[in-house]
């Protein structure tokens, strides 16, 4: 008798024209020649060759979108230029049965065949095997599920880990342990303390590293965690049956490439000791830098799904539901590299896993159909070529940062941490945000000797202020305020890029800009209150106070949206009718002004001057294009014609400045932040940014008649 579907699993929802795909029997019934035997499914399509994966736009059937996506990737990657001169293509669908020395004769795949003008027949092979590893949850002849592991993909592993070494990359310290790794023996597993090793180059063990999603309660709470309680027991034995799913498939994995040691954040760390967090979390760059490779659960969406079965698949019922004729399809291995498998990864989007990628020294990303590897010097995909998709796969080059090169290094940390985009970056705390590159901020201060200002630096702090947000329409000036009035939770400063959850940038990022800029207000005095034991961690206050010159915002000031060409428009202020300055507004810009026909502001805001730089004629298109702005002039109007190469005279510079030509106010661009009043005197919200070049009413030359004054910035 059939015995039913199981309700363990999502089966497939079906079109009338995909139910083919489902067996009424475990295999065809000439089978005699025991060779592999390809069966029409009376599924085809006839049609032009652009875009196949269109036919199936708008199904509601889960084969139709699986072949969609499968013809999606192969039309970007493998698609080959003679399918493109084709006047039409036959598109069919075929099951292929064949033996297997294990597991006898069945159903292999499934075969995507692509015919076109009399050429050789296109094949893209699909695997097919059962739903579970269970003997007795399988039809007959079926392969097992697919797995990561094997002997082909453990030397492969092995092969990019060795040639890697082979690379001489820069540890943080080679002496380095972590206070607490998992032995991983082939009888058991034990929390071991490191300090009773010996700590040595020659005697420092090799580890793994995890990088994982937790994922939300109830899964979460479901993490087996070390704390002060049983800590004695887990330096005895740790259950491997009470572990989830995704540190289980961790210790399988050690034990096939032979690493003896794994370092998992929940057991390696006392989850109830918050100066043991602390402390954990400022040493996190070393933790993941000094491993001897960091594995990246990257398609699991929670501690309770394992990465080591390929998860890229559909489950399709028997016919009649019987549930021994169920079977899973996959996606072709040939395939599938970083940027197609990581780019919308749950595991890239989780806050505390970008540190951990990015300080990392060799990276094995597990995704639901293959192994990705990368570290500074390349990146390669299981069965692919090395791979130049970097966007989101960025790594810390300790290479590069070197002693004494320290504008490089502030120009290296504003890169790295931009990437972070808090938008993005999902935490179960909020309040981990800074936590979350605590580690990352401790190596930059070692190479920095800087005081560190809740992801700013002080000795930079005159440049790292001007950061600005990239997304700013969908918070309104009153929501703004009172996120800055009553923050819940309170995580940074207004003047902290970690005080919003927005995309940012730094505008003056680039070295030659940097070597210019410099600070315009005197006495910093910078006070920051950490939470815990650590300066790189939480903070519950931080205030800035300096001396310098302040305009205070009034009726004369009027906005104006300026559209330069071959860029996006760009908000400028004028004073007094002439160009004043353009600005970047952490809300809707609108809001800060009067709606009539020319906008008057009407909201409080004040110009704080910071620095001011030069405009050099070798910056100029960098420059213009880092504010997305334009050097073509369309008027006389200089908001229209944002260029770095022109003097403020209209001629153009041929050379660099002159040391007096340097000093003079009347040739150098003042920045700074747009600040808003609190309900104290003389202390101030920051509220955006402002870049004025010296036309007009604009450059340094504006503020030489206003009179210092002391402002607080909180």
């Amino acid at each position: 008798m059939a015995t039913s579907i199981p309700s363990n699993h999502q089966y497939a929802k079906l079109c009338n024209r995909c139910a083919v795909f489902q067996l009424a029997d475990a295999s065809p019934e000439d089978i005699s020649a025991n060779v592999e035997k390809e069966i029409d499914l009376d599924w085809e399509v006839e049609r032009a060759p652009d875009n196949l994966y269109e036919i199936f736009d708008g199904s509601d059937c889960d084969v139709c979108r699986f072949l969609g996506r499968i013809l999606f990737w192969w039309d970007i990657e493998d698609k080959p230029p003679t399918l493109g001169k084709a006047t039409s293509v036959l598109l069919s669908l075929h099951h292929v049965f064949g033996p297997d020395e294990a597991h006898g004769y069945g159903l292999r795949a499934l075969r995507i065949k692509i015919r076109h003008d009399g050429q050789e027949d296109i094949h893209l092979d699909c695997p097919v095997t059962a739903v579970e590893n269970d003997d007795t949850a399988k039809p007959r002849g079926l392969q097992p599920p697919l797995s990561h592991i094997s002997e082909e993909t453990v030397r492969w592993m092995k092969s990019r880990m060795d040639s890697c070494v082979s690379h001489n990359h820069i540890n943080p310290q080679k002496t380095f342990i972590p206070d607490r790794l998992i032995q991983v023996e082939a009888d058991g597993l034990r929390l071991v303390l490191t300090k009773d090793m010996v700590n040595s180059d020659a005697d420092v063990p090799r580890y793994i590293a995890l990088t994982y999603c937790w994922g939300p309660e109830p899964h979460a709470s479901k993490q087996l965690k070390t704390t002060s309680l049983n800590l004695s027991q887990h330096l005895q034995t740790i259950p491997q049956s009470l572990l989830p799913q995704a540190i289980q498939d961790s210790v399988t994995l050690a034990r096939a490439l032979s690493i003896p040691f794994l370092w998992v954040d929940a057991l390696c760390i006392l989850q109830d000791v918050s100066t043991d967090w602390d402390q954990q979390c400022a040493v996190m760059e070393r933790i993941y830098g000094n491993a001897y490779v960091t594995v990246a659960a990257a398609a699991s969406l929670n501690c309770e799904q394992g990465y080591l079965q390929k998860t890229d698949r559909i489950i399709i019922p028997g016919a009649n539901n019987n549930a021994s004729l169920n079977f899973a399809i996959y996606s072709p291995l040939y395939k599938a590299s970083i940027g197609e498998e990581l780019v919308i990864s749950p595991w890239l989007e989780r806050g505390w896993t970008f540190q951990e990628r990015i300080t990392a020294t060799r990276l094995l990303m597990f995704s639901k159909r293959n192994i990705h590897f990368k570290c500074p010097s390349f990146s390669e995909s299981m069965g692919r070529k090395s791979d130049t998709y970097d966007a989101d796969f960025r790594m810390l080059d300790r290479d590069k940062l070197l002693p004494g090169d320290k504008l490089f290094t502030y120009e290296e940390w504003d890169h790295t941490v931009s990437q972070l985009n808090p938008d993005r970056a999902h935490f179960t705390r909020e309040t981990d945000l800074l936590p979350s590159v605590a580690g990352l901020a401790a190596l930059f201060q070692k190479q920095l000797d800087d005081e560190y200002l809740v992801g700013l630096w002080k000795k930079d702090l005159h440049r790292g202020l001007s950061w600005y947000l990239m997304d700013t329409n969908e918070t309104s000036y009153q929501a703004l305020l009172e996120s800055l009035e009553s923050p819940s939770p309170y995580i940074a400063p207004s003047w902290s890029w970690a005080s919003r959850r927005s995309y940012f940038l730094f505008s003056l990022d680039h070295p030659t800009l940097m070597a210019d800029c410099r600070p315009e207000y005197t006495d910093l005095v910078t006070t920051i209150t950490p939470r815990g034991s650590t300066e790189f961690g939480e903070v519950s206050a931080g205030t800035l106070e300096m001396t310098s010159k302040v305009y205070v915002g009034s009726s004369r000031i009027a906005y104006r949206k300026v559209y330069p060409a071959f860029s996006a428009p760009q908000d400028a202020v004028r004073l007094d009718g002439e160009y004043f300055a353009h600005i970047q507004t952490d809300c809707f810009v609108d809001h800060f002004f009067a709606p009539s026909e020319i906008p008057e502001l009407v909201t409080p805001i004040s110009f704080l001057l910071i620095g001011s730089t030069l405009r050099r004629n070798s910056d100029a298109n960098y420059f213009s294009s880092r504010l997305s702005d334009s050097s073509l002039t369309l008027g006389d109007d200089p908001e229209e014609s944002f260029n770095y190469a022109s003097s403020g005279s209209g001629s153009p510079i041929d050379q660099g400045w002159t040391a007096e030509e340097a000093e003079d106010p009347a040739n150098r661009t003042a920045y700074g932040l747009l600040i808003h009043p609190t309900a104290n005197p003389d202390e101030f919200y920051r509220v955006g940014t402002f870049l004025s070049k010296p036309f007009r009413s604009g450059g340094l030359s504006f503020f030489n008649d206003l009179e210092p004054r002391r402002v607080r910035l909180i």
